[in-house]
């Protein structure tokens, strides 16, 4: 869900409407105040925190929290990290899976995920099954990291698009509602741009433009709530829903707390970095 969620791929729709989103890039089970961090954990924090991310992840705040994101699944306080949804390099996937298994955690390789939609999107079904299809065979791999083997199952209905994502990654049910449902409003005015603004007429003409990477004006923003989100929630990896944002101690509240604890106890100069790095301002409470 874009941050999905903030691991970024965009749909068709966020391709087509040619607007810059804001620089970022995933509901944890995190503890409140966890500050308990064990010796083997803090050996994979070290190994992590000497690793050359590379030019294929440019964004130091994404690559701080993929380090703190894997750290907390090492924990057993996050189920489950996903690599290269977002920005992706073939290196960096390489010897982060090779940390992974040797402190212990499995990895694996899989095709990119679906994105996930709690409804049908409202457009020609042709044209839908031909995005459907596009967006499994489309794309580099992506790497699960995670503790309980009793996670493959899930994981494996995640790819069917039969799970929500968040269910394996920890993502608040509410922020996913509503990544799916702005994502699901993207394609719809996409479908509409390429009629309106471009002449489609039947199922061929919406591909054959889509193909051709036509751009059209959409009357929603791609990037609407992101900032928002981001200077909210900096050590969380996904857009936090407009309610979760405006609400005190809301999941995403609670969820960045929790990694912002974690950050913390393992070293505050990460911590630090990773505000730094993202937005400026007061960190939340």
């Amino acid at each position: 869900m874009g941050r999905g969620g903030r691991h970024r791929g965009g749909s068709e729709a966020e391709k087509a409407s040619n607007v810059k989103k804001p620089k970022r890039k995933a509901m944890y089970s995190l503890k409140r105040g966890a500050t308990s961090v064990s010796d083997a954990t803090r050996k994979l924090f070290a190994d992590l925190i000497r690793l050359s991310f590379g030019a294929g992840k440019p964004d130091e705040q994404e690559n701080l929290l993929d380090i703190l994101e894997l750290v907390a699944v090492h924990c057993g306080e996050k189920p489950a990290h996903l690599q290269g949804k977002g920005q992706h390099d073939d290196a960096t996937l390489d010897a982060i899976e090779a940390l992974a298994l040797r402190h212990g955690l499995i990895a694996r390789r899989t095709v990119p995920m679906p994105t996930w939609t709690h409804r049908a999107p409202r457009i020609d079904p042709g044209y839908a099954a031909w995005q459907a299809a596009n967006e499994r065979t489309g794309g580099p791999g992506v790497l699960w990291v995670y503790r309980d083997p009793a996670l493959a199952s899930r994981i494996d209905d995640v790819l069917t698009g039969s799970r929500r994502a968040g269910e394996v990654l920890g993502y608040p049910e509410c922020c996913e509602m509503q990544h799916s449902e702005k994502s699901l409003r993207l394609t719809e005015g996409l479908e509409r741009g390429l009629r309106e603004q471009h002449g489609a007429t039947n199922t061929e003409d919406l591909i054959r433009f889509s193909i051709e990477d036509r751009g059209v004006q959409l009357d929603l923003d791609p990037s609407e709530g992101m900032a928002e989100s981001m200077a909210a929630f900096p050590f969380v990896q996904f857009f936090a829903c407009a309610n979760c944002v405006g609400t005190a101690g809301s999941p995403a509240a609670k969820v960045n707390a929790a990694m912002r604890s974690l950050a913390f106890a393992l070293d505050p100069a990460l911590a630090s970095s990773i505000t730094a790095s993202g937005w400026s301002g007061a960190l939340p409470p």
